[in-house]
């Protein structure tokens, strides 16, 4: 969803744009779940941003709902329902760690019968495809260790 679609520091949705989503969940009736991305997290952000008109479309819906913006990664459950706060995703951040919710991350969902499965993968904590070649490793673990101080 266009979280800008309405000037102003909070951002917001028009009535345009609510209304196109009212028409695409109508054809969709039958959908085990819905996911709706936004950037800014229009749910914490007062009253005039759309948000709670568009989440009445929701209502008897499965759904969980993930935004960004704030660079701080948060959960709350606002009606049974789990609405995710991102944390840097490619942005600025102090990275301050996992336990105050500021590190880079990229989240992976997973759709089970039971509704979305959410992991975190910390940008830190993933080795890509470059590993060392066997014979190269085999060399470095049979060379000796020495330190030297510099010159």
């Amino acid at each position: 969803m266009n979280s800008e679609e309405v000037p102003g520091k909070s951002g917001g949705l028009g009535d345009e744009q609510i209304g196109y989503f009212a028409e695409v969940l109508q054809d969709n009736e039958k959908v085990r779940w819905v996911c709706v991305f936004v950037h800014k997290p229009l749910w914490s952000r007062g009253k005039n941003t759309g948000w709670g008109k568009f989440s009445s479309l929701l209502a008897g819906r499965e759904h969980t709902v993930f935004g960004g913006h704030s660079h701080t990664y948060l959960k709350s459950v606002r009606d049974g329902v789990n609405y995710y706060k991102l944390a840097t995703t490619g942005a600025s951040s102090k990275l301050t760690g996992p336990e105050q919710g500021r590190f880079d991350h990229i989240m992976w969902v997973t759709m089970t019968d039971q509704g979305p499965r959410i992991a975190n993968l910390l940008l830190d904590g993933i080795f890509g495809d470059n590993p060392p070649e066997e014979a190269r490793l085999k060399n470095l673990n049979n060379q000796k260790t020495t330190v030297s101080s510099p010159k």
